[in-house]
């Protein structure tokens, strides 16, 4: 009876370790999924990005609008087919607005379409300029290329560690403006966790020192230029013991302010995002596996299945002899 539970134990230890590495592959992607960008020039997907942060309203919801789901996208399969796209960790936003950040995606988000459908969804992505406005609902972008590294690999360990706040801004901004504690003005617990990350990125840059050690790579989808129009800026800005503070605190609609009602009139591509009912809405990317490197999950693979029948053929070795009877006994005897 002990051999049969054995054998029964080891059979459970294969099965759950096998169907445990197998579900990434239950996930993967299929092969025929395009990428935005890619869906966008094959004239397969229409998409319009902007940022999610309206001044005119409240929004309990959006935690920041440097970082967090602080971009709004909108997608219509244009095609009569269905398609699946990706919006992949690590795409750079590109702003058509020279005042404002561009912005890399920080989770990576999978969607399938049928033919003519419309989706909108919230995007994680944090800023990548810092002397540069935030986004906003007025500020349009564009889908470009994966970042450089070491962005990209930055971007990527944001997503598997869901450092999607402050601390991974923190880190952002130190690859892309090599920003230290003078830059931020953060306290020192904040700024050292940021540093943690960076380190843990194998990036070289010293988010805690009076100056930042020069990344040798410069993402390519970063400018370093500084702010073109500083009037518009909305980002608020703190000054003390002369150091400059990045604001996360949203701006306050008062009837002075007429810049939204100018903008909104510069930009009539706005009406392409109008209000959107919940059932247009996309649930369910949250629960999306952290997508592994394909030769980790074929080594684990393989790694789980030997171990498993190493120990089905160990409990086979150990299998017990039936006793001989009597009758055979004497035989022998």
């Amino acid at each position: 009876m002990k051999y049969f539970l054995n054998v029964a134990l080891s059979f459970c230890m294969v099965s759950v370790l096998t169907l445990s590495w197998a579900e990434p592959y239950q996930q993967r992607i299929p092969k025929d999924t395009l990428s935005i960008l890619d869906a966008k020039l094959s004239r397969k997907l229409s998409v319009s990005i902007r940022g999610a942060y309206n001044p005119n309203k409240l929004q309990p919801d959006l935690t920041s609008a440097h970082f967090g789901q602080c971009i709004d996208i909108k997608m219509k399969n244009m095609s009569d087919s269905i398609i699946n796209v990706v919006l992949r960790c690590g795409t750079m936003l590109l702003s058509r607005d020279s005042s404002s950040q561009n912005m890399v995606v920080t989770k990576t988000l999978f969607y399938t379409l049928r033919p003519k459908e419309k989706i909108t969804d919230r995007v994680y992505a944090m800023c990548g300029q810092l002397h540069k406005n935030s986004p906003d609902i007025y500020i349009r972008y564009d889908v470009g290329e994966l970042a450089d590294e070491p962005l990209l690999r930055l971007a990527r360990l944001i997503e598997k560690k869901d450092a999607q706040n402050k601390i991974g801004q923190y880190a952002v901004w130190a690859v892309t403006d090599n920003a230290t504690k003078n830059d931020l003005g953060e306290d020192f617990a904040t700024l050292a966790q940021s540093q943690a990350l960076l380190r843990e990125a194998k990036i070289s840059a010293n988010i805690l020192g009076q100056q930042a050690i020069a990344i040798v790579e410069t993402p390519k989808n970063i400018s370093s230029k500084k702010q073109e129009n500083p009037k518009k800026a909305k980002e608020e800005t703190v000054v003390k013991n002369d150091v400059v503070t990045p604001s996360f605190v949203e701006q306050t609609v008062t009837e002075e302010n007429t810049d939204v009602a100018e903008n909104y009139a510069a930009n009539p591509a706005l009406d392409e995002f109008t209000e959107t009912t919940e059932a247009d809405k996309i649930d369910g990317n949250d629960n999306l596996a952290f997508d592994k490197e394909e030769e980790d999950d074929y080594i684990l693979l393989i790694a789980s299945v030997i171990v498993g029948l190493f120990g089905l053929y160990y409990f086979w070795k150990k299998k017990p002899q039936a006793p001989l009877r009597k009758s055979d006994q004497e035989g022998l005897a």
